[in-house]
């Protein structure tokens, strides 16, 4: 299979463009149905008790505001 593949490849280049050139056009056409959702509350399950008790808090609390918190280590140089 793999002598074969080699073999198209050589004999018949255009053939192997051709190919690669429609996947990429199906894939590029399926894009615009992707959606991303980067919120990180929506990586974990609803039920989920980290979650859970992150959405019970900002309930009572009120909160709606998201943070993040970065650490740099100095001392190391892979940060």
């Amino acid at each position: 299979m793999r002598n074969l593949l080699l073999e198209l490849g050589l004999k018949r280049p255009w053939w192997i463009i051709l190919v690669v050139l429609l996947g990429t056009i199906v894939f590029a056409l399926q894009f615009p149905k992707v959606s991303f959702d980067n919120d990180p509350e929506n990586m974990l399950a609803a039920d989920e008790p980290v979650r859970v008790f992150h959405n019970e808090i900002k309930h009572k609390y009120d909160l709606y505001d998201f943070v993040i918190v970065g650490v740099v280590n100095d001392e190391n140089p892979h940060g």
